[in-house]
């Protein structure tokens, strides 16, 4: 924003000399105020060298957007700042922490509320909030708007943060928050949304709701991308809701109530793209427990049955299962039913870890009936998940490599593959150089089984031409990993392998020369990287293996072709005697042809 000092100036003087307006405020000017003290003083000034974060606050312009930025010397990284009493906040202003080495730690030191905000737009970003006391909104009592981004909020005596107007929570950390009464984490009574943050090991007293999340059903609650583990309440561990809300891409796992382990619907619920995984319910729903109306789309709910008899979703007699699309879990009865029977299998889920993103997930194993069985309209929808998974993955990714990209079932899609090729015979074959010392093809074959590296009885040397089609790439995939192998077939004389000075790799995006079929200067044509690999002169079960550079990956055509050219760095031994290694082409059995293994993953 552009000010005109030329207008402001006699205001700013008025304002001086009547004594209504700080000196300091007026230098401040809107720029950004630098706390630098962890001192929690109020003697209202910021202009002395010893600017408190209360003496900011109040200090602070704030009467217009953007809000006024409040920033902190980078010598209070780490530090703690104990407040004697509550921050109170009326005013647009940002509290930001970014220019820390590691979070300041902003405390009630288990005896104040820490941040009131009863009017303006508020920013909090890269703080730690922790440790508050005070009846209902511990850590923050939110009547405005407000948003927490990067910070982790946790130690809270009666809920970490309690919201009557709209709040947003961005890559935040909510834990071991406690409430007398309901919601843990956060109590709703306004408009929430919470953006790839976890809740963990906050919990309510007994017989209350929400350990995670309570929302009374006053406004509406949007949950994307983020995890709930170790919560605990008498209903809805996780959340529970009155209201209208919306939960996609998340993962509820190892949360405990007496009915709704994870979730408790008691309004209207949309959840898609989820998992529910471990949790447990004493009495009834596992994952979830459903006493309204509830949309499932694209969700696994799943506990170890052999132990638990409660199952995974627990429908109340008489509610409504509005849609039920591709969802894994263990239906009850016909009266207590979430889903289609016949829906039950075990997901194969890894236990709960850092799989990438901001928040951890149950990978899919190897097998999981979750693989390539989603729905692609459902992983499609703009307005939650976007073709993206909880971490931030694209969807879909052909998980099974059957060809068919579908999306997975739950909130974590298989994005890693490994490609397996075999050479095409049409254009590998090997060739042969015109005389002892020319470097030029002049000799060659396509249809033989056999590929051929080494020399003749000329001192002639063979070179080999390898042709794979790695168009089936995804077109976004990171390559991780590439390895050629080809086959022995049999050695004619001294095996090169022990003479000619090791068997290299050369890499040719789409073709060697201007053709893919083979041609004599495939011989000597560039390369666009030349020893790309070496075949360690070791047999893994009759083969030989090349793990290429990771400088060739690029190289290799996610949109056609690519060729390699398989040579011995010393050209020939000089002995007039046939020495080459002779290995399966492409026109072999299928068993014997050489092989392109990538190794990759899509972000």
């Amino acid at each position: 924003m552009k000010y005109n000092y030329k207008i402001l100036a006699p205001v700013i003087i008025l304002s001086l000399l009547l004594g209504t307006l700080p000196a300091q405020t007026a230098m401040a000017g809107g720029g950004p105020m630098i706390v630098d003290t962890t001192v929690d003083e109020n003697d209202h000034s910021c202009s002395d060298g010893d600017c408190s974060l209360r003496d900011a606050i109040e200090l602070a312009i704030g009467s217009s957007l953007p809000p006024q930025p409040i920033n902190f010397d980078p010598s209070l990284s780490g530090a703690t700042i104990t407040l004697s009493s509550t921050l109170s906040i009326n005013k647009h202003v940002t509290i930001d922490g970014t220019g820390l080495s590691a979070n300041i730690n902003i405390s009630g030191g288990g005896a104040v509320r820490i941040f009131e905000i009863s009017s303006g737009t508020v920013e909090m970003n890269r703080l730690n909030i922790i440790n508050g006391s005070a009846g209902g909104g511990s850590g923050v009592s939110n009547g405005s708007e407000l948003t927490i981004s990067n910070s982790n909020i946790y130690g809270h005596a009666d809920i970490a943060i309690r919201n009557s107007g709209t709040l947003t929570v961005l890559n935040s950390t909510i834990s071991n928050n406690q409430a007398v009464n309901s919601g843990g984490g956060i109590y709703n009574s306004g408009t929430a949304t919470v953006i790839n943050s976890t809740f963990f090991g906050n919990s309510t007293g007994s017989a209350n709701l929400g350990g995670g999340i309570f929302h009374t059903g006053i406004g509406d609650l949007t949950v994307l991308n983020s995890t709930f583990s170790g919560n605990s309440a008498s209903k809805g561990g996780g959340i529970f809701t009155y209201g209208t809300t919306i939960v996609a891409n998340s993962t509820f796992s190892a949360n405990e109530a007496d009915y709704g382990g994870g979730f408790h619907n008691s309004g209207t619920a949309t959840i898609l793209n989820s998992t529910f995984y471990g949790n447990i319910a004493s009495t009834f729903g596992n994952g979830l427990y459903n006493e309204d109306t509830l949309h499932l789309k694209n969700n696994i709910l799943y506990h170890d049955h052999s132990a638990d008899p409660n199952q995974d979703c627990y429908n109340v007699s008489g509610n409504t299962i509005s849609t039920d699309i591709n969802n894994i879990l263990h239906p009850m009865g016909p009266d207590h039913r979430c889903g289609t029977l016949g829906s039950a299998a075990d997901p194969l889920l890894d236990t709960l870890n850092d799989n990438g993103g901001f928040t951890q997930t149950h990978a899919l194993l190897t097998g999981s009936p979750a693989i390539d069985a989603g729905d692609n309209t459902t992983c499609a929808d703009a307005a939650t998940v976007n073709n993206q998974d909880q971490r931030g993955v694209t969807r879909p990714f052909d998980g099974d490599l059957d060809g068919t990209a579908i999306c997975d079932i739950g909130a974590f899609e298989v994005n890693t593959g490994k490609l397996i090729l075999k050479s095409q015979a049409k254009y590998d074959g090997w060739v042969k150089e015109t005389s002892e010392t020319s470097n030029i093809g002049g000799y060659k074959n396509s249809i033989s089984d056999s590929l051929k590296a080494g020399d003749d009885d000329e001192n002639k040397q063979y070179r080999s031409i390898l042709s794979f089609g790695t168009a089936t790439l995804p077109d976004n995939a990171v390559i991780t990993k590439v390895v050629l192998k080809v086959k022995k077939q049999d050695v004619v004389g001294t095996n090169p392998m022990k003479t000619h000075n090791g068997l290299y790799v050369d890499i040719k995006k789409y073709k060697f020369n201007t053709s893919p079929k083979l041609q004599f200067p495939d011989f000597q044509a560039k390369a666009n990287m030349y020893k790309a690999g070496k075949f360690p002169n070791k047999l893994y079960s009759g083969w030989y293996r090349s793990v290429l550079n990771n400088a060739a990956f690029t190289y290799i055509n996610k949109t056609g072709r690519t060729q390699f050219r398989l040579r011995f760095l010393l050209p020939d031994n000089n002995d007039h005697s046939a020495d080459y290694l002779r290995f399966y082409s492409g026109n072999a059995v299928l068993d014997n042809r050489p092989q392109l293994i990538v190794e990759y993953y899509v972000p």
